[in-house]
């Protein structure tokens, strides 16, 4: 969780952005990365980072970063 947002990846290699409030749970954002995600992202600073694979001849796999190259502004 990094906010009011909850990152979370199904074993099918989409990932789900959702917007959690005391009295609202929705889903804001859906991206298809891989075929494949066996890991939790993990969130580093303002960056999340997705480890997904891809099937074929031979598996691949692949990281993904996610977020801003400077540090967010924290919130007042």
């Amino acid at each position: 969780m990094v906010g009011d947002r909850i990152y979370a990846s199904n074993i099918k290699g989409k990932t789900f952005v959702f917007e959690a409030s005391p009295g609202n749970f929705k889903i804001i954002a859906q991206n298809q990365l891989g075929d494949e995600a066996y890991a939790t992202p993990a969130i580093c600073g303002s960056r999340i980072y997705l480890r997904v694979a891809k099937r074929g001849e031979e598996r691949e796999e692949f990281l993904y970063c996610v977020g801003s190259k400077t540090k967010p502004e924290p919130k007042t």
